[in-house]
C-alpha cells in the first residue's frame, strides 16, 4: 500500500501514479474476497476495576463473549433494545453481514436507567456526566460510585443509546448526581423510595427523578434460514441478480467452431470431462428428464474439458461416452482458453465464486445470454427445473425468491452488470479477453424486457473500445465507436472527450473543440478534455483559448510539471512575461536540477523588455548554475549568462562571456546565431544590457 502524498503540489505525476496503484492494488484484493481487516476477529476487554496487581486491568473475554466474529467490523452500539434491564449490542461491517444484533439474553440483575431532559442547555444533555452515589444503607461493595458521561457519538460511525446504563447490586436508595453541560454546580437527584431496578428521568432544575413505567418489548424469535445454510452448500448455487452476458466462446463439433449459445433461446451450458465421475453421473441423469428440461425452454449445451486432465486427450472418450449413453445434448469440445474465460467470466459475479475451477461447472443462460443462475459441482435436473422459473423472471421478484431470509430492500435490484465483468477482466491482466468481451456487449442484440442490455451499456462499451483503438493509435476506428457512444450515451462526457481527442488525432481541430467543449458542458472540470482542447486550440492558433484551457487544468493538476513548462513557454512567447515567471519560479523550486527550466527563467528575468518584470541579481544566479551544470561548455548558457551580468552591470564579464560563446559556437554554426551574439557583444562593449522588444 503506498503512502500518500502530503500535498498534490508536492507530488510528482509518477508519484501520484504509484499511489493512485496501491489504492487499485488494495481494492482488487478486496474484489477477490480478501478482506480489509484481515479477518482478524473482534475483540471485547472486561474491566476489572482494580482486582489485578498493577490496579485497573482489562481482561480478554472475546471468545468466552461470543463476540469475536472474523468480521470487517466498523461500528458498535448498547442500547437495552429489547428493554429487558441488560445491555444489547448492534454490530455494523464493511462487508457482509451489513449489521449483527447481538441480543444479551442472560438474566438481568439489578439495574438503573437514566434518561436526561436539559432545560437552560441543550434538550438532549450531551455532555452531561451522571454519577450514580450508593445510599448508606448500600452493601459495602456496592458503595462505591459509577458515573457515565452522555455522549452524542462514542466511537468511529457509531452512537449508543441516550439512555444511560447502570449496574446495581439491588440496593435501594441513593442518588443521582448530574454535572449539566455549562452549569458548574451539581444537581442531585434523590432516587424514588424503595426503588431497586428501574428507569428514571430526570429534568434540569427540578430535583426530583420521576420513575418511568416502560415495559419489557421481548423480540420474537429468529426465523431460522431455509434449506442448508452451510456456507460450502450456499456457494454451490448462486442466483446472479446483475447478470453478465456469457462470454463469447465456441466448442468444436464435428471439426466446425461454433458459438456456445444459439442466440434468443435460454441455455443450460455445462462443463464436464469423461474422466470425471461426477459428470458422467450428472448427463445420465440429466438424460433421463431431457423432455423435461426441453419443456422448459432450455438448450442444454455440453462444453467438454477432456484436454485440461492430467494426461490430456484428443476428445475421443468423451464422444464414446455420449453415444453410448445415448446423450441427447448438443455437446463439443473446448479448449483451454474457453474453459478459462468461462470460468473467469462467472468468477465475477462473485468473489466467492472466484476458486479454482471445479468440473462439473454449469450455468443457466437467458434469452438474451446473460448467466442467470451458477452450479458449482453437480446439480439435479430437479433443481435445474425449478430454477428455469427465474431465468424470466423479474429482477425484484427473483431477489426477493432467493433471499435466506425476508426484510425490506433499501435499493433496486443490480442492473446488468457486463462491462463491469469486462473492466475487471482487464484489472486482471487479459486484455484481449476484456476486449474480446466488451466486443461482445457492443455486438449483443438489442432485445427486450428487465434483463435486455440498455442503451447505457452500449454506451460504456463504445466508450471502452473507442479507448482500446486510441491506445494503438487506429483513430478512424475509435471516431467511429466514439460516434456510437456519444450516441448511446449523449450524456456521458467520456465518450465526447474520446471522440474530441480522435478527431485531433486525424488533424481535425475544429470537430475536436465542439466535442471537447461539449464535454465541458457536461463536466467543466474534466482534465483530459480541456488539455486535448487546449492543444487543439494551438493547432488553430488560438494560443489565447489555449491557456486558458491550461491553466484550468493546473488549477485541478498543480503537479503537472510538463503541463507547466509548456504553459510557461507560451507565456513567455506571447510576450506575458510575469506569467510566465511564476510558472518557472515553481518548477525551479520543485526541479532545481532542471538546466532547461533554469536557464529560461534566468533568460526571462534578465531580458524582459518590462523593468518592473527585471531581476538581474537572480537572472545571475540561475545563469551562474546553467552554466555550471553544462561545464561551461553550452554556448546558450554563457549568452543567458552574459545578458544577466550586463543586466547587473557588469559588461566586463558579459563581454568575456559573450565572446566564449561565440568560439563554442564557431565559424560552423548557424550564420543568423552567430550574427545575433555579435551583436550582443557589440552592446556589452558599448556599456548597454540587452532587452528584448515586445
Amino acid at each position: 500500500m503506498s503512502q500518500s502524498p502530503l500535498t498534490l503540489e508536492a507530488a510528482s505525476r509518477e508519484e501520484l501514479t504509484t499511489y493512485e496503484d496501491g489504492w487499485d492494488q488494495l481494492f482488487q484484493r478486496i474484489r477477490h474476497g480478501e478482506s480489509l481487516s484481515g479477518r482478524e476477529r473482534n475483540c471485547v476487554f472486561i474491566n476489572e476495576a482494580g482486582r489485578g496487581a498493577g490496579g485497573v486491568t482489562f481482561a480478554d473475554v472475546s471468545h468466552l463473549s461470543g463476540l469475536d466474529f472474523p468480521d470487517d467490523g466498523r461500528g458498535i452500539a448498547l442500547t437495552d433494545w429489547d428493554r429487558d434491564g441488560d445491555l444489547d449490542l448492534w454490530l455494523s461491517n464493511r462487508t457482509s453481514p451489513a449489521v449483527r444484533f447481538m441480543r444479551n439474553d442472560h438474566a438481568p440483575g439489578s439495574f438503573r436507567q437514566v434518561v436526561l431532559e436539559g432545560t437552560r442547555c441543550n434538550r438532549d444533555a450531551i455532555g452531561a456526566r451522571v454519577e450514580m452515589v450508593p445510599g448508606s444503607g448500600s452493601p459495602a461493595g456496592a458503595r462505591r460510585a459509577t458515573h457515565r458521561t452522555l455522549r452524542a457519538g462514542d466511537g468511529y460511525l457509531s452512537q449508543s443509546s441516550k439512555t444511560l446504563h447502570f449496574g446495581a447490586a439491588g440496593e435501594a436508595g441513593g442518588t443521582i448526581r448530574v454535572r449539566w453541560p455549562g452549569q458548574d454546580a451539581p444537581e442531585d437527584f434523590p432516587l424514588p423510595d424503595g426503588m431497586t431496578s428501574g428507569r428514571v428521568k430526570l429534568v434540569q432544575g427540578t430535583g426530583k427523578a420521576r420513575r418511568l413505567d416502560v415495559p419489557a418489548a421481548p423480540l420474537p424469535e429468529a426465523a431460522p434460514v431455509p434449506g442448508d445454510a452451510a456456507e460450502e452448500d450456499l456457494l454451490r448455487r448462486i442466483v446472479v441478480v446483475g447478470r453478465p452476458l456469457f462470454p463469447p466462446v465456441h466448442i468444436t463439433v464435428e471439426g466446425e467452431k461454433t458459438p456456445v449459445l444459439t442466440p434468443g433461446k435460454a441455455a443450460l451450458v455445462n462443463v464436464w470431462a469423461s474422466w470425471c465421475r461426477p459428470c458422467v453421473t450428472e448427463l445420465t441423469e440429466w438424460r433421463d428428464h431431457a423432455g423435461a428440461l426441453e419443456d422448459a425452454g432450455l438448450e442444454v449445451v455440453l462444453v467438454n474439458a477432456d484436454t485440461l486432465g492430467p494426461s490430456g486427450g484428443s476428445g475421443e472418450s468423451a464422444r464414446r461416452f455420449l453415444a453410448a449413453e445415448q446423450i441427447p445434448f448438443r455437446a463439443g469440445a473446448a479448449d483451454r482458453e474457453a474453459i478459462e474465460f468461462i470460468h473467469e467470466v462467472l468468477g465475477q459475479v462473485t468473489p466467492s465464486y472466484r476458486r479454482p475451477p471445479v468440473i462439473p461447472f454449469s450455468c443457466l443462460v437467458d434469452r438474451h445470454g446473460q448467466v442467470a443462475v451458477i452450479y458449482r459441482g453437480p446439480v439435479t435436473a430437479a433443481q435445474v427445473l425449478a430454477d428455469a422459473a427465474l431465468v424470466d423472471m423479474d429482477p425484484v421478484a427473483v431477489r426477493s425468491r432467493v433471499a435466506p431470509v425476508t426484510g425490506r430492500w433499501l435499493n433496486p435490484p443490480i442492473p446488468p452488470k457486463s462491462i463491469a465483468v469486462a473492466g475487471e477482466l482487464l484489472s486482471n491482466g487479459h486484455p484481449a479477453r476484456a476486449r474480446t468481451y466488451i466486443e461482445h456487449i457492443f455486438n449483443a442484440p438489442r432485445g427486450e424486457g428487465p434483463y435486455a442490455l440498455s442503451e447505457t451499456q452500449r454506451g460504456d462499451a463504445a466508450f471502452a473500445l473507442a479507448s482500446f483503438m486510441l491506445e494503438e493509435s487506429r483513430f478512424e476506428e475509435a471516431v467511429r465507436y466514439s460516434r456510437s457512444a456519444v450516441k448511446f450515451t449523449p450524456d456521458d462526457p467520456r465518450a465526447h472527450t474520446n471522440l474530441g481527442v480522435a478527431l485531433l488525432s486525424l488533424g481535425d481541430a475544429s470537430g475536436a473543440i465542439r466535442h471537447l467543449s461539449d464535454a465541458l458542458d457536461l463536466q467543466a472540470d474534466l482534465t483530459v478534455a480541456l488539455l486535448n482542447r487546449g492543444q487543439a486550440h494551438l493547432r488553430t492558433n488560438d494560443g489565447k483559448a489555449a491557456l486558458r484551457d491550461f491553466e484550468r487544468v493546473l488549477e485541478l493538476q498543480p503537479g503537472n510539471d510538463q503541463l507547466r513548462a509548456q504553459t510557461a513557454l507560451l507565456w513567455f512567447q506571447g510576450g506575458v512575461d510575469e506569467r510566465a515567471i511564476r510558472h518557472l519560479r515553481y518548477l525551479v523550486k520543485k526541479q532545481p536540477d532542471s538546466l532547461q527550466i533554469t536557464g529560461v527563467l534566468s533568460w526571462i528575468l534578465a531580458t524582459s523588455p518590462d523593468p518592473a518584470v527585471r531581476r538581474g541579481e537572480e537572472a545571475r544566479q540561475l545563469a551562474l548554475r546553467w552554466v555550471r551544470g553544462t561545464g561551461s561548455r553550452d554556448h546558450q548558457a554563457l549568452n543567458g549568462l552574459a545578458a544577466a551580468q550586463a543586466e547587473t552591470g557588469d559588461f566586463p564579464g558579459a563581454v568575456q562571456n559573450m565572446t566564449r560563446a561565440i568560439e563554442l559556437l564557431g565559424a560552423a554554426g548557424d550564420p543568423q546565431v552567430l550574427q545575433t551574439y555579435r551583436e550582443r557583444l557589440a552592446l556589452y562593449e558599448a556599456g548597454r544590457p540587452f532587452h528584448r522588444t515586445k
